[in-house]
């Protein structure tokens, strides 16, 4: 027990799995064992075979928590960089409702889908000139910005949408400019949440948008 002590003041020693091999089988032994932190107590004589299992789950039990903890860690540092272009509360209420894993990375893929039709058709709008169709498009973006949780993109549309029907044709190129950025920092941090939540899942669109 003394040995069991030092290693739980030692930083280096305290995550060391510890098995007693010991002929006291008492209850209070077995107590004061457990509230020093051993992992688990055996009494003789030693089966070797059992030895070895307990050994084995030990060493099992504690790489998982070293991935738990690794992953956790993963997870805080992506969303931390995202936290200023996704809502992650929408997104985690969102995770919350869908039936399966699939649900967010398929409504995140319908999205990407959407918005490449989306952009197409602003670009076609800009080069008749039509403000109005623009605006309309303009639109039914921030709106599917905002149902999915992309704060900053949603923000972006909705001051553009406020622009004058002048400043939206004289800028058009600059606007486009930063609309398409923007989708694709979203788009990027969308597909980071993801992956930081959801273990397997597919996205069928790669996108590279061009102003035109």
């Amino acid at each position: 027990l003394d040995a069991v002590r030092h290693m739980s003041f030692n930083k280096n020693d305290r995550n060391i799995p510890v098995i007693f091999l010991t002929a006291d089988a008492t209850t209070d032994a077995v107590a004061d064992a457990k509230a020093l932190g051993v992992d688990t107590y055996l009494t003789k004589p030693i089966d070797p075979s059992r030895l070895l299992r307990t050994i084995e789950d030990l060493c099992e039990k504690r790489k998982a928590e070293a991935n738990k903890s690794g992953e956790a860690d993963a997870v805080e540092t992506v969303l931390s960089e995202k936290k200023s272009i996704i809502d992650l509360t929408a997104l985690d209420q969102l995770r919350a409702i869908g039936r399966d894993d699939q649900f967010l990375p398929n409504l995140v893929e319908g999205l990407v889908k959407d918005s490449e039709s989306t952009f197409d058709s602003m670009h076609a709008a800009l080069q008749r000139n039509n403000i109005a169709e623009f605006r309309d498009l303009l639109h039914a973006m921030k709106g599917s910005a905002g149902s999915i949780g992309a704060t900053a993109w949603h923000e972006l549309c909705a001051r553009l949408e406020r622009m004058s029907a002048v400043e939206l044709s004289t800028n058009a190129s600059q606007n486009m400019h930063e609309l398409v950025g923007m989708y694709e920092e979203t788009r990027c941090a969308l597909l980071g949440y993801i992956s930081a939540y959801v273990r397997t899942f597919t996205i069928g669109v790669q996108s590279s948008r061009v102003t035109k």
